[in-house]
């Protein structure tokens, strides 16, 4: 085989090579990339749940302050009638 044949062989046959070697590179760099995104997606899911869960809890617990006001204004109604009708009988 002639010597420019052989040449040209050996410069295809390197070539060949590197594409290769950037081929392997670039499947193992999307398997980074997949695994990557498959955490962060488990991440995210996982964020979201918490941030359920706390709105839930924030939920009940504005609920139950919300019982408490009630009970408070209640309980400050009955006192200023108290204090009313005290009033009225040491007026009287």
């Amino acid at each position: 085989m002639p010597d420019s044949v052989t040449a040209r062989l050996d410069r295809i046959e390197a070539s060949t090579e590197r594409t290769a070697n950037n081929l392997e590179i670039l499947t193992h760099q999307i398997g980074v990339l997949a695994e990557g995104i498959t955490d962060m997606k488990a991440s995210t899911s996982e964020g979201f749940a918490d941030i359920r869960a706390s709105l839930k809890e924030l939920n009940r617990n504005a609920e139950r302050q919300e019982r408490n006001i009630e009970r408070q204004e209640q309980n400050i109604n009955r006192l200023v009638g108290i204090v009313e009708t005290l009033i009225n009988q040491s007026v009287q």
